[in-house]
C-alpha cells in the first residue's frame, strides 16, 4: 500500500495535464482508498 501511494504522490508533483491510474486503491487500506478517490474528484 505504502508503494501505491507514493507512485501516486509522485506522479500529481509534476502537475500533469493528465494522469492515466489503473486501480488506484489496490493493496491499500479502505480508509486511504476512501480519501485517494475524494483527492481524485477533486482533482477532475
Amino acid at each position: 500500500g505504502e508503494q501505491q501511494m507514493l507512485a501516486v504522490a509522485r506522479a500529481l508533483m509534476s502537475r500533469p495535464k493528465l494522469m492515466m491510474m489503473d486501480e488506484p486503491s489496490l493493496g491499500l487500506a479502505p480508509l486511504i482508498v476512501r480519501d485517494i478517490f475524494q483527492i481524485i474528484k477533486e482533482i477532475n
